[in-house]
């Protein structure tokens, strides 16, 4: 498999507290547009864990009940400016691009920070993936700062390849959902999503 080498440099931050700050407010934005659906929306990946050191890209989880709230959701999006981008190859997760940073349209705000968001199913294993990993660290603290120094040494070592500097996180992240009782199965299966979204080129997109 040809290497996704980028001209975008893979940047890793020290822990910032205006990333939740962020969220929050997209958090409102995205419950007064699908008021009349049954959702949550969940602040995922590094950025949602105090201490950890991330690429400054906010992960956001919308998630809905049933498919039919999966698609109202999707019409429901493309007013605030987000163009529905498919599953690429992630089962029961629905992944959205935006134009700029004025995306979600939201009383001409400009936001601050770049974000993946994502419509995932209630149950999916790439959603469970997700809650358990964040969960997991926000109580071992230990641990954050190990992950922390992998991101960086990751960054370092491959500034511009995307592929090699997810895989390099692989292990770690399956090493801790085995640990909060991840069967083989579903281990396999997620990094089999990792490989899959690897191959779409996508540059945004890890919820880790």
């Amino acid at each position: 498999m040809e290497r996704a080498m980028s001209r975008r440099q893979i940047i890793v931050e020290d822990y910032d507290p205006g990333w939740v700050e962020e969220f929050t407010l997209l958090k409102s934005v995205y419950q007064e547009q699908l008021s009349h659906l049954s959702i949550d929306v969940q602040h995922v990946g590094s950025t949602a864990i105090p201490g950890c050191a991330a690429k400054p890209v906010i992960d956001i989880d919308i998630i809905v009940d049933n498919n039919d709230n999966v698609k109202r959701s999707i019409e429901l999006l493309a007013p605030l400016g987000y163009r529905y981008q498919g599953d690429l190859g992630v089962l029961d997760r629905q992944a959205f691009d935006r134009e700029d940073n004025t995306v979600p349209y939201a009383e001409g705000r400009t936001w601050t920070y770049d974000h993946n968001m994502y419509v995932c199913l209630a149950g999916a294993t790439s959603l469970r993936n997700h809650l358990a990993f964040r969960d997991y660290l926000r109580s071992n603290p230990e641990e954050v700062s190990e992950y922390s120094e992998l991101k960086r040494r990751l960054a370092s070592e491959y500034p511009h390849d995307i592929d090699s500097y997810i895989e390099g996180k692989c292990d770690f992240i399956v090493g801790i959902l085995a640990k909060v009782g991840f069967t083989a199965e579903e281990q396999s299966q997620i990094r089999k999503a990792n490989r899959k979204v690897v191959r779409f080129g996508r540059d945004k997109r890890e919820g880790h």
